[in-house]
């Protein structure tokens, strides 16, 4: 099995993010396993991680500033 592309699942949240438009998980696991290899469900579930953990550092930044 190939291995899961992280940098590739970082760089989809964080353009999701800084688009500001909702990441679309299943398209993108498609997009990034028909790139890199790895199998799709394994893909969508480390960006549901990836995007969950910037969802949660996004959070405690806006509390650290007191927004």
């Amino acid at each position: 099995m190939a291995e899961i592309p992280l940098t590739a699942i970082r760089e989809s949240v964080a353009a999701a993010i800084e688009s500001g438009a909702p990441l679309d998980i299943e398209r993108e696991a498609h997009r990034i396993a028909l790139i890199y290899g790895p199998r799709q469900e394994a893909v969508e579930r480390e960006l549901r991680a990836a995007g969950l953990k910037a969802n949660v550092e996004f959070a405690r930044s806006m509390r650290a500033t007191g927004a």
